[in-house]
């Protein structure tokens, strides 16, 4: 039996070799996009990730102090520098624990509903009977003999605490009572009556 070699033009030889480099090109050039793509993706995922860190690091409520807080809703009261909110005791009544933390707004007075002073409330530390409670203020009211435009107060004092219904009534030290209420929007309804003093106020809750 006789063998015959099969012989291959150099012409098609060339073609085929030319062919296979192109594609080997092809499939390199896939390759290297898909390495690019797989570097740039967390290169993506850092820049997020660093932005949400930025993010975190920017100031916030928690992170701005409570005087500069204050500040922005009555700029001229005075603040003390230490006051500090303890979370209430667990054996409060739910209600009664609602005051723990930082009040500011306005009272109002007399047969006019004239506004009489911008005020602060902190109630720092609460049992089930006491609280520790800051009063800051500064008058608003011009005319009669009620006249307190400008003069400011501040200091802590002790007070008793009951829940009474809907009400939670704090009487000071001073003899003041206050009849407190937190309405479903969340802020605070205050009836404050004491030695010649007879104020209705509503104050925000900013800390």
């Amino acid at each position: 039996m006789v063998y015959y070699a099969q012989t291959i033009p150099i012409k098609q030889l060339t073609l085929n070799t030319q062919e296979v480099i192109v594609k080997t090109f092809s499939l390199i050039a896939v390759v290297i996009a898909l390495f690019i793509t797989s570097i740039n993706v967390p290169a993506s995922a850092q820049q997020a990730d660093g932005n949400q860190v930025a993010q975190a690091a920017s100031p916030s409520m928690e992170t701005t102090s409570l005087t500069e807080v204050i500040r922005k809703h009555v700029p001229d009261v005075p603040v003390l520098p230490d006051i500090n909110i303890t979370p209430p005791d667990p054996s409060v009544p739910t209600e009664v624990a609602g005051l723990s933390g930082v009040w500011v707004g306005e009272f109002r007075g007399g047969s006019a509903n004239v506004l009489m002073a911008h005020q602060v409330l902190a109630f720092e530390r609460i049992s089930p009977l006491a609280t520790t409670m800051v009063s800051s203020g500064i008058g608003r009211y011009v005319g009669g003999r009620d006249q307190n435009y400008g003069r400011t107060w501040s200091g802590r004092r002790e007070a008793k605490v009951r829940a009474d219904g809907e009400k939670i009534v704090v009487t000071d030290s001073k003899g003041n009572v206050y009849l407190l209420s937190i309405k479903q929007d969340g802020r605070l309804h205050a009836t404050v009556t004491g030695p010649g003093l007879s104020w209705v106020g509503t104050l925000e809750k900013v800390r």
